[in-house]
C-alpha cells in the first residue's frame, strides 16, 4: 500500500517549471550616484601681482605725503618738554584748562585723565618757568594739586629717538628678509621675493606712521 503525500497536486504542480517558461527577473541593486569632485580654489595672486603693487602705491603715496607735510606728532620722551599731571578742586572742563594753558603763551597742550585729573605738557621749562605757570593756573582755574613734574631733556629725547630708530631699522630686515624667503619661489625667485617684501614692508611703515 503506496504512503500519501500531505502535500495536494495544486502545490506539486506549481513547484514545477514548464520547459522553455522565463525565469522570474531579478532586479539589480541601484548604483549609488556619482559624487561630483570639488575643485580647489586658486588664486592667482602672482600673475595679479602688478594690481597688488598699484593697491600698495595707493596706500603708500598718501602716507608720504603726510609724513612731508604734516610731520610726526612727537610726545615728551622724543621731543623733551615739561609735563605736569593736576588735579583742580573745581572741577574745571577740559575746554577751560585748554584755554587757561592757551592764555599763557608757552604752547601746552592738555590732555584729560578723567575726573579732575589732567596732563599739561609744555616745551622745555626752566624752574621759575613752572612755578610761574603753577601760579597762573592757581589764579585762573582755582586750587590745584600738582602731582608730578615730569622734565625731558634734549639729551635724553635724542636719546630715545636714536634707539627707536635703530630698532624700527632692525625689524624692518628682519620682516623684509623673512617675506623675500617665504616668497623666493614664486616666479622671479629671490627677486620677486624682495618686491615682495619691500611693497608690503613700506605699506606697513607707512600706514603706521599716518
Amino acid at each position: 500500500m503506496s504512503e500519501l503525500s500531505d502535500v495536494s497536486a495544486e502545490e506539486q504542480g506549481a513547484d514545477i517549471v514548464a520547459d522553455g517558461a522565463p525565469e522570474p527577473k531579478v532586479e539589480p541593486a541601484s548604483a549609488p550616484a556619482p559624487v561630483a569632485e570639488r575643485k580647489p580654489r586658486r588664486l592667482n595672486i602672482t600673475g595679479r601681482r602688478n594690481l597688488f603693487f598699484a593697491l600698495s602705491l595707493i596706500v603708500i603715496v598718501p602716507g608720504i605725503v603726510s609724513m612731508a607735510t604734516k610731520h610726526f606728532a612727537l610726545g615728551i620722551d622724543f621731543a623733551g618738554g615739561t609735563e605736569l599731571t593736576v588735579a583742580f578742586a573745581n572741577h574745571p572742563t577740559l575746554a577751560q584748562v585748554q584755554g587757561a594753558v592757551d592764555a599763557e603763551g608757552v604752547n601746552g597742550s592738555v590732555i584729560s585723565t578723567g575726573g579732575d585729573g589732567y596732563i599739561i605738557r609744555y616745551p622745555p621749562l626752566t624752574a621759575s618757568q613752572v612755578t610761574g605757570i603753577q601760579t597762573d593756573l592757581k589764579n585762573r582755574l582755582g586750587p590745584t594739586n600738582v602731582q608730578q613734574i615730569l622734565v625731558v631733556g634734549g639729551t635724553i629725547a635724542g636719546e630715545t629717538i636714536a634707539l627707536s630708530a635703530l630698532a624700527v631699522v632692525v625689524a624692518s630686515l628682519a620682516i623684509l628678509m623673512l617675506l623675500a624667503i617665504r616668497f623666493r619661489n614664486v616666479p622671479g625667485g629671490w627677486r620677486a621675493g624682495f618686491q615682495f617684501g619691500g611693497s608690503a614692508l613700506a605699506a606697513f611703515c607707512t600706514t603706521s606712521s599716518s
